[in-house]
């Protein structure tokens, strides 16, 4: 008899890495050459499954400076991207800051300037969290129990003597804000880029602040370097292809602004050096301004040797030495001996291995498959079959989006009524092949969900499309403005998506109706892109006559209200 199914194999990934000597040979000269002047780039791309992400690890780890005296000069930070939303350029910077922070580092006039702006454009939405931030909003900083805080007034102002607009356009909103008394010192000096927030004495207007923010936090960055000269700057940039998923017509680089900011502060940026890690080729290649500083530097990851596939292995540990040569034959790029194995691949082998509870034989890892795509696919049915038939039903859904919550798992298995239950979904998201972000959303890994959504037929995926798409378009509109939260965004964000698989047909017009309750509330700086993208989109080369005035005036509406 087969053994019993085993509805969940263990709860840790298999994210040994396997040593890859070129890819850090190549760091390693770069990390050496850093200038103190200008940046440097570097791509690692190829497709999913290949170990980037592993190699995004191994490389941060090995910068640390308890690993290696020898990085004790550089400040690291990793900036990983998955499961995180990329429709709110602002935070991407919150992202890159906090990064650094973490480094020791310091972002005075970058958390004065995006307190400004912040105030202007979005003041009735929470600040983001800022660590150790030179600035802080609160309704009563000076009792919550953190340290001595001066409590910033018109006073304290005319006392150190500053004459920032900017500033002073804080104290008239009537929110509290607040310097910690041992960084007041600061406040006394007045930095040239602070003047950047004012023109001719006056405020900026609202919409101008955002654009200024890459190069106000690259000033920080730049002041740093400028009083501790031996040390260098580097970004790790994990998933970065993610940024372009549903991106508008045309040249990709020139109309998200997401990618727009990242340029802007990595060319301000000096003695920086900017690694990413992605299933395609930067398209910055594309613009004349960054041609020459990506020739050469974009690397195609490829797969795993032999001896490396065999260590990786034997690190999980698979000792039967059989099952270890079937399982890599089993991973390996195309059925010829000699081509690579990828480590998601492995990924898979290892998952299906862990489910046979130690009953596995060699033949239990055969592929029949010939060509990549088609052997990824045979080892996730595989791989499905080791759970039961309602889980996965909804790994086949849930395949179908960028991320779920415990809702969106209780709405699927409602919606066909499959038995399972809450401990289900506590179950699914210990998998290893889902991966949690910082906000408590859930996704699959993406190699796999894409692998797991190439099984469906084309009228079940659209069946399941549909029934995904009123899902976050009910959440994305809940019944009061007051409700509007982060989740309301993110299923907004979801709801988008799915509905520009659907095609050009009515999608304008659909984008701004969809975004009602949004707009409404104090988080209408959100949708100002969405409905920008839409616009590019529905007024195309070859979809000018199926262009809705309904998104026209509702981008109007919204960006009059932001002063844009």
């Amino acid at each position: 008899m087969p053994p019993p199914r085993r509805e969940f194999p263990a709860a840790e990934a298999s994210e040994i890495f396997v040593d890859r000597e070129d890819p850090k040979r190549v760091f390693e000269k770069a990390a050496l050459s850093i200038p103190a002047e200008g940046c440097l780039l570097r791509c690692w791309y190829g497709v999913g499954g290949q170990g980037k992400s592993a190699l995004a690890r191994e490389l941060f780890r090995m910068t640390a400076a308890a690993a290696d005296p020898s990085h004790g000069h550089l400040r690291r930070a990793m900036l990983d991207l998955h499961g995180r939303s990329k429709t709110d350029p602002d935070l991407l910077l919150v992202w890159i800051r906090n990064a650094f922070a973490r480094e020791g580092m310091g972002f005075p006039a970058f958390d004065l300037a995006f307190a400004i702006m912040w105030e202007a454009t979005r003041g009735e939405e929470a600040l983001p969290n800022l660590i150790s931030p030179w600035l802080r909003r609160s309704s009563d900083f000076v009792q919550d129990g953190g340290p001595e805080m001066l409590k910033l007034t018109g006073e304290l102002v005319a006392e150190i003597g500053m004459s920032i607009p900017g500033l002073n356009f804080l104290l008239k909103r009537g929110v509290r804000w607040g310097i910690e008394a041992a960084k007041r010192g600061w406040l006394e000096q007045t930095r040239p880029q602070l003047h950047r927030l004012h023109r001719g004495g006056a405020p900026l207007e609202p919409h101008e602040y955002s654009a200024l923010m890459p190069w106000m936090l690259a000033q920080d960055m730049n002041r740093h370097l400028a009083a501790h000269p031996d040390e260098r700057f580097v970004l790790f940039v994990d998933e970065y292809e993610s940024v372009f998923d549903g991106a508008g017509t045309g040249a990709r680089w020139r109309e998200n602004r997401f990618d727009t900011h990242l340029r802007g502060f990595i060319a301000e940026t000096d003695g920086l050096l900017a690694v990413f890690f992605s299933r395609e080729k930067l398209v910055w290649e594309e613009d004349a301004d960054w041609r020459d500083a990506l020739a050469g530097h974009q690397h195609l990851l490829g797969g795993l040797s032999d001896t490396d596939a065999d260590n990786w292995l034997r690190q999980v540990p698979v000792e039967d030495e059989a099952l270890r040569i079937a399982m890599i034959a089993g991973a390996r790029e195309t059925p010829d001996p000699a081509a690579p194995v990828y480590p998601l691949m492995l990924d898979l082998q290892v998952a299906h291995w862990r489910n046979l509870k130690g009953r596995a034989e060699p033949r239990d890892f055969h592929v029949g498959a010939t060509g990549f795509e088609a052997r990824r696919r045979e080892l996730v049915r595989r791989l499905l079959r080791d759970y039961s038939a309602p889980l996965q039903s909804v790994m086949e859904h849930l395949s179908l989006v960028r991320r779920f919550d415990r809702e969106t798992f209780l709405h699927v298995v409602e919606e066909r009524r499959l038995a399972l239950s809450l401990d289900d979904f506590d179950r699914l998201a210990a998998l290893s092949i889902v991966s949690r972000d910082e906000a408590g959303w859930l996704a699959l890994h993406t190699a796999i969900a894409d692998a797991i959504a190439e099984t469906l037929d084309q009228d079940k995926r659209k069946a399941v499309e549909d029934m995904l798409l009123r899902h976050f378009l009910t959440r994305a509109n809940p019944p009061r403005v007051a409700d509007v939260s982060a989740s309301t965004l993110a299923c907004y964000s979801e709801a988008v998506r799915l509905r520009k698989r659907q095609g050009i047909e009515g999608y304008p017009g659909w984008v701004a109706l969809a975004s009602v309750m949004i707009r409404e509330s104090a988080r209408s700086s959100f949708v100002v892109d969405l409905l920008r993208d839409a616009l590019d989109f529905g007024t195309s080369e070859n979809h000018r006559d199926v262009m809705d005035t309904t998104v026209l005036r509702s981008f109007r509406q919204t960006t009059r209200s932001m002063g844009t």
